[in-house]
């Protein structure tokens, strides 16, 4: 079956070289990035350090912060945290949408009910409230349509929006051998994970690395996860969840259509190549997702391992059946760098991504992308970030490079 072009937004241009073809608001964000890479080279000059790059006299502030909130965790259980994370892209092509500015502010919470046993056994009510600010005319969908790519270059792919992202009991019992979540879950947080390409607010910017591009999992809805560690170095977890949920409903949508979710997956923390630097992780998910468009089955793979000191490796795998994501096979590998320039407050990476569309008449499509995340000041973030993209599948362009940059504030 032939699916749909994402787009028609796709507009041949003259080209007159790449830096003339970026409109106003895409240079600005170009020389963002180059300001950045300056940082950066300056981060490398300065050496060993576990201080933020440039001390603007906050540390004061931030420290009563971390203070008053590390006294209420102690007295009442209760951790908060807040931040607001804001991406800005634009790419070299001169596309018809050529670049996209989003926000996400975040507030969330954990409350550790009761604890013992040091936190083996504990029961913990959790939170995420997100809303979401679009910069510029239609964000990053309209944004990743103009690309041509059968996945989104950042993780903030939604509207303008207000939600109760999570609101879940997570319980640990038998020495935490046993761990079972439930309540309005978000299964790419249960399931199929990577320390090394987890999140597209801290880590890689493009979704194939943190969101496998062939696991179509639901948004977050009604659902819960048990995971069973019978020994040190293997876990058995199963979850389900909605299939067809709808996130923007607060708190969760009901159950009614029956469609569902279901995944199972089993974990090794093993260092099988003898490196000396801890276990990794080697995680196999199988999941199934009901819909009323269509229903079907897949696999993901997850690999994550400590190389030397400050370096991991990671490889992500997901094969998908159904016609629910328009990828088919996806692969994702790379490296984190934990400590660059022995700097400890950073972090950077280098990633590869090949996408195999579900749509025979499309073309295989390649994705090469590198960051750095500067710890800037006391509170904020900074990471520039470069995209090079090779055989869009629904662009006849060859190569298309996307520059970055992504501003973090954490409380």
């Amino acid at each position: 079956m032939k699916i749909p072009k994402m787009t028609d937004l796709y507009r041949k241009e003259a080209g007159v070289g790449w830096y003339g073809r970026v409109n106003r608001s895409g240079r600005t964000v170009v020389v963002a990035v180059f300001v950045a890479l300056m940082l950066m080279g300056a981060a490398s000059a300065a050496g060993e350090s576990d201080q933020p790059l440039v001390d603007i006299g906050d540390r004061p502030f931030y420290q009563a912060v971390r203070d008053a909130k590390r006294q209420l965790k102690e007295a009442t259980g209760l951790w908060l945290s807040l931040d607001y994370t804001i991406i800005f892209q634009a790419s070299t092509a001169g596309l018809s949408q050529n670049d996209a500015a989003v926000g996400t502010l975040q507030f969330q919470g954990r409350w550790t009910a009761w604890d013992r046993k040091d936190g083996k056994e504990q029961g913990t009510l959790g939170f995420k409230l997100r809303h979401r600010s679009l910069y510029t005319d239609g964000g990053t969908p309209a944004f990743t349509d103009s690309l041509g790519t059968l996945w989104k270059p950042n993780d903030m792919s939604g509207t303008r929006q207000d939600q109760v992202r999570e609101l879940w009991w997570r319980q640990r019992l038998l020495d935490g051998r046993v761990e079972y979540d439930i309540g309005k879950v978000y299964m790419k947080n249960l399931i199929d994970r990577n320390r090394y390409a987890q999140s597209g607010y801290s880590q890689f910017l493009a979704q194939p690395f943190y969101k496998n591009s062939a696991r179509p999992i639901p948004k977050p809805g009604l659902g819960g996860s048990v995971k069973v560690t019978p020994v040190d170095w293997l876990y058995l977890l199963g979850a389900a969840a909605d299939g067809t949920s709808v996130s923007q409903h607060s708190p969760f949508s009901t159950l009614d259509d029956q469609n569902w979710f279901y995944a199972g997956e089993l974990g090794l923390m093993v260092d099988p190549f003898g490196l000396g630097q801890g276990a990794g992780t080697y995680r196999v998910t199988y999941w199934h997702r009901e819909t009323e468009a269509d229903v079907g089955s897949g696999v993901a793979l997850s690999f994550e391992q400590p190389v030397i000191e400050g370096l991991g490796a990671f490889v992500r795998y997901g094969y998908n059946s159904t016609l629910l994501s328009p990828v088919r096979n996806a692969l994702a590998m790379g490296v984190s760098f934990q400590k660059p320039f022995e700097r400890t407050l950073d972090e950077a990476g280098i990633g590869f991504v090949w996408t195999d569309p579900v749509d025979g008449d499309l073309r295989n499509s390649y994705l090469f992308e590198v960051y750095y995340r500067i710890q800037l000041t006391e509170g904020i973030e900074l990471t520039p970030d470069f995209q090079l993209i090779f055989d869009p599948s629904e662009n006849d362009r060859d190569m298309i490079g996307v520059f970055g940059i992504r501003l973090r504030h954490v409380f």
